[in-house]
């Protein structure tokens, strides 16, 4: 994980509720694991105790705090979710085969905890389609974009595009023909076509360091960690700039049917699609990373907290607090999900 705060150490696979862990088809029995409060992770009680309570006192809106999905991870980093299950990548072990790195998947309720694949390189990004999972590996150096099916059946699984020296890989998102993920200085896309077709696309401008991205409809949307534009807006066909918002560094990327929201790393911001002006929706206490929306609301993430507001930045609550080191987030619904990298889980709460 190539971020602010230290990598927490390599830590045994475990499974909450008993569940079960499998690699390429084989389940293999683990035990439950709990956070630790002696510097591996939060307590649980008292990170549920932390969030039972909004910003001013009061009982919180979801009645209850943060429920772990997974602990005692390797690091995990990036996160998507579906209907029914929430997948994640980990790279904080040593990513060699006697200590690989995962891409993970467990039900919403924390059940199931599944291997998808053991991982010799670094995951990064992740991505969902109907039947697939779509991963990067940074491999130090070079990156392999791969997929595998979401039950785990490691006779799916499929190297898409590899490339032996250069780039980083970090975010990756997919429509019904393409691949696209950020490499640092551009984005790339490639057909989803397994076995590959090998037509590679640098889309978009140069990037300082494209990181986050996502994707609506037929415009990508790309947040530049060292750029001098935070946001922009690019046309998948060809990669044409359809417009740009804000200035300085960008982090996370999100949008809802009407604005586009970012993270600049000590605030959140908003324009309207199509560029409008900008508005600066609240600011972060620590480094601000993750912002994930619906139409509904924004969720956003510093290192040690999740904050939710409407679209326009009031009524805001925080939802957790009390984490090491916050990396990603999703949303659906009825939660946000979001991985802590320090303390090792992954967690839900309420909104």
């Amino acid at each position: 994980m190539r971020r602010g705060f230290a990598l927490a150490a390599t830590i045994a696979v475990a499974a909450c509720g008993g569940g079960t862990v499998r690699l390429g088809g084989a389940a293999v029995g683990t035990d439950a694991a709990a956070p630790s409060s002696d510097g591996g992770g939060p307590d649980v009680a008292a990170v549920e105790a932390s969030s039972d309570a909004s910003d001013d006192g009061s009982p919180g809106e979801s009645g209850a705090g943060p429920i772990p999905i997974a602990t005692g991870r390797s690091s995990p980093s990036w996160i998507v979710v579906d209907d029914t299950s929430v997948y994640w990548s980990e790279d904080g072990a040593a990513g060699t085969a006697a200590s690989p790195n995962a891409v993970m998947k467990a039900s919403k309720d924390g059940t199931g905890l599944t291997v998808l694949h053991a991982d010799t390189g670094s995951p990064q990004g992740i991505a969902l389609d109907d039947t697939y999972v779509y991963f990067l590996r940074y491999l130090q150096p070079g990156f392999e974009l791969d997929r595998i099916a979401k039950n785990g059946d490691g006779a799916t699984f499929a190297p898409i595009y590899s490339q032996s020296m250069g780039g980083t890989p970090d975010a990756v998102a997919v429509d019904a023909t393409f691949a696209y993920f950020a490499v640092g200085s551009g984005i790339l896309r490639i057909s989803k076509a397994v076995p590959p077709d090998g037509n590679i696309l640098h889309i978009g401008a140069q990037f300082g360091d494209a990181w986050d991205i996502a994707l609506d409809g037929t415009l990508l949307y790309v947040g530049d960690r060292s750029g001098a534009t935070p946001l922009t807006a690019m046309a998948t066909a060809d990669g044409g700039v359809e417009w740009s918002a804000g200035s300085g560094p960008g982090v996370g990327v999100a949008f809802d049917t009407t604005y586009v929201f970012w993270t600049s790393g000590t605030g959140v911001l908003r324009a309207t699609k199509g560029g409008g002006a900008v508005s600066t929706l609240a600011p972060c206490a620590t480094e601000c990373d993750a912002v994930v929306a619906d139409d509904v609301g924004i969720a956003w993430a510093t290192l040690g907290e999740v904050v939710e507001s409407a679209l326009d930045g009031t009524q805001a609550r925080t939802l957790a607090s009390g984490f090491g080191g916050i990396h990603h987030a999703a949303i659906d619904a009825a939660n946000v999900y979001f991985t802590d990298s320090t303390g090792g889980g992954v967690w839900r709460i309420a909104r």
